[in-house]
């Protein structure tokens, strides 16, 4: 037995770091967060050298913003193929991955749990490239139908031209 009043077995330790950084040339390669997430997992196990994840009692996930999920916890862990007796999905807060950490060494040092994990994934990369190149698309295509319609690339920072026949509606 250690110096501390709780039994060796629930000394909390973190045993494995796992981490994905994904940035792909072609944004439609990108990944989204559930799979990250996953990956990030058994990144960790792998670090661990030890297999984990089926011993999974504690799953919390950091918020993230980039992505839309109805209950990603849940996902996440029927991706990993377990059923963790603690499975959350947080609220958003600029403390939470540290509070997730401490309150998943609080479970093991209570002996509700002998494995916990925490994780967060993040797609802003992706999204805001997506979104970019979407812009980008619209605004040549409105390029190649002003082309069509004869109305200038420039106007020298002059109003438009626009073709008499042209009629603007707005709904």
């Amino acid at each position: 037995m250690s110096k501390t009043s709780l039994p060796e077995d629930r000394i909390p330790v973190i045993v494995g770091v796992g981490e994905i950084v994904d940035r792909p040339a072609d944004i439609a390669a990108g990944l989204e967060p559930l799979t990250l997430l996953e990956q990030a997992v058994r990144r960790a196990e792998a670090d661990s050298g030890a297999k984990l994840i089926g011993e999974l009692g504690s799953l919390d996930v950091v918020n993230f913003l980039s992505w839309r999920y109805r209950d990603p916890e849940k996902l996440l862990a029927a991706r990993l193929g377990v059923s963790p007796a603690h499975n959350y999905y947080g609220p958003v807060g600029g403390e939470s991955p540290i509070r997730y950490i401490h309150e998943a060494a609080k479970r093991i040092a209570r002996g509700e749990c002998s494995v916990a994990a925490v994780c967060g994934a993040e797609a802003q990369s992706g999204r805001a490239r997506r979104h970019h190149a979407a812009v980008d698309a619209v605004r040549e295509r409105c390029r190649g139908a002003e082309a069509r319609r004869g109305v200038p690339e420039t106007d020298g920072g002059k109003a438009r031209r626009v073709p008499p026949d042209h009629r603007l509606s707005a709904v």
